[in-house]
């Protein structure tokens, strides 16, 4: 009867471990793929197509758009429009994120390619540029653009979706799985009447999880965040820093594995030595 309870148990920690993996994956995994497929390729165009009124050259535009896409600042105009578009949808609630602190950084990390063509720009140029990109015939509109297009066409499915997204990033749901984790490695610690044993357990658990995670878990993820984003166009989804937690669980199971043998050894030779 133990047996078959140290079995559940596990069976449990490993589906808790695939939670736990999607719950700090999912927003990375979103946001990367919002950011590289949609919206830093428009922040980028809007931009170099602000400052080509101001003659820079066509070689310096091509490096502006290249740091613009790879750019952090970037990143958070993808996170602040990703997570307006997702409290409009779940609570009807309308914010118009403000992105110039963003838009003012963007422009000051590539000023020394606009200073290559000798361009001084006043501080009142570039408050206009940031302006521009920050307003209706800017990145805004993108926003305005898919939130709008989002409300139209999206379905019942899509709203569960991302209501469950909202609920699995938060530290609560985490907390909750981490908990339920401790207390059945716990528990299995006391069936097995052991301070180590149950080590086996998770490594076990940790090994069906990355397996699981990086063979199984992305078709599922991707289906699912293609469905989400089928609204505004089919993009090809970032999972390689899911597939990077498969490669941690199976880290873990060698290193648990590797903590019971040392472990097992020191306590037989212990044993051991009171039998002499």
């Amino acid at each position: 009867m133990k047996k078959i309870v140290c079995f559940i148990l596990t069976i449990i920690i490993t589906i808790l471990l695939i939670l736990l993996a999607v719950s700090f994956c999912i927003k990375t995994v979103i946001m990367n793929t919002i950011n590289t497929e949609i919206v830093s390729v428009e922040v980028a165009s809007k931009l170099t197509a602000t400052l080509k009124k101001y003659n820079v050259s066509n070689e310096d535009l091509k490096k502006i758009e290249m740091n613009v896409i790879n750019s952090d600042n970037t990143y958070k105009i993808t996170e602040k429009y990703t997570s307006a578009i997702m409290e409009l949808l779940v609570n009807n609630k309308k914010v118009l994120p403000n992105t110039k602190e963003e838009v003012s950084a963007l422009l000051n990390e590539n000023k020394s390619y606009i200073n290559n063509e000798n361009i001084d720009l006043t501080q009142e140029q570039k408050e206009e540029i940031i302006n521009t990109l920050s307003n209706n015939e800017g990145i805004d509109n993108i926003y305005k653009v898919v939130s709008h297009k989002v409300q139209e066409d999206i379905s019942t499915n899509q709203i569960q979706y991302i209501s469950l997204y909202n609920k699995l990033i938060t530290n609560k749901f985490r907390i909750i799985i981490l908990s339920i984790i401790l207390l059945s490695t716990m528990l299995i610690g006391v069936l097995k009447s052991s301070t180590y044993k149950w080590m086996i357990n998770i490594s076990i658990a940790s090994l069906l999880a990355g397996i699981f995670i990086m063979y199984a878990l992305p078709i599922f993820i991707d289906f699912v965040i293609n469905d989400m984003l089928q609204m505004v166009g089919n993009y090809k989804v970032n999972l390689s820093y899911l597939i990077n937690f498969g490669y941690l669980y199976i880290g873990l199971f060698g290193l648990f594995i590797l903590l019971y043998l040392v472990l097992s050894k020191i306590i037989n030779n212990y044993q051991n030595s009171f039998n002499y």
